[in-house]
């Protein structure tokens, strides 16, 4: 759980696709719109390698940060910088 309304349910097990959830009291949703899931309850959850399965209390709005937006610097290629001479005496 992070927080009262949002539900993480990450692979643990390697190659792993799918994983048991347990979802405490409430009604709980997939924000992709996948069927409600009436708590308390175990279900399996698919769970293939890259995703991350999630769920949010019903009537929530999920707050799932935005990827960063790249920067000027962030994409800029960069430019080598020339070799200086050393001066040592």
């Amino acid at each position: 759980m992070l927080g009262d309304d949002l539900l993480v349910a990450p692979v643990v097990v390697e190659a792993a696709t799918s994983r048991a959830v347990y979802f405490p009291a409430g009604c709980w949703q997939d924000p992709d719109g996948t069927p409600r899931v009436p708590g308390p309850t175990t279900v399996t959850v698919d769970a293939p390698l890259g995703v991350l399965p999630y769920f949010v209390r019903c009537g929530t709005e999920p707050v799932v940060p935005a990827p960063p937006t790249p920067t000027t610097a962030a994409v800029a290629p960069a430019t080598p910088v020339p070799a200086q001479p050393s001066f040592a005496g």
